[in-house]
């Protein structure tokens, strides 16, 4: 499945492409996580998901892990051509009129209490391979019919 996986990134994402990962990478040997890492195109930050909080304890994590950033706080904040995103691990469960709320964590299509200007990116959401965020902004435009 790593190799699926890696084939599938590396399909739809280049050297110097920017990638969110929203948290819960692996669950592996540290030798094994930085092979892993290394192997996968782009320029990667993760949003620490609940499977990747052991490793914060570890010096290692942030300075050998291979991602470029490694935000602890699950929240990320980006301005997208004048879309406001937040990127969380965990959905939120109030997302702001006008803003968007992209999530992983939840692997299944399970929508119950989450807001409609929400969207899964969980790996078995988006078919195993990474997704353009413009174009997750329009899936929930579409869904709220903007």
């Amino acid at each position: 499945m790593d190799q699926i996986l890696i084939d599938n990134w590396n399909s739809v994402v280049s050297s110097n492409d920017i990638v969110y990962m929203l948290g819960d990478f692996a669950l592996d040997s540290k030798e094994r996580i930085k092979e892993l890492v290394k192997l996968l195109n782009g320029r990667k930050t993760l949003i620490l998901g609940n499977h990747d909080t052991r490793f914060i304890k570890f010096k290692w994590w942030e300075e050998e892990s291979g991602f470029e950033k490694i935000v602890r706080n699950e929240i990320r904040y980006v301005n997208f051509n004048n879309d406001y995103i937040i990127m969380t691990h965990y959905p939120m469960t109030e997302v702001p009129q006008e803003q968007f709320n992209i999530y992983g964590h939840i692997h299944n299509n399970v929508t119950k209490n989450i807001p409609i200007n929400s969207y899964n990116v969980s790996v078995e959401n988006i078919n195993y391979t990474p997704i353009e965020l413009n174009i997750v902004i329009q899936h929930i435009k579409d869904n709220l019919l903007i």
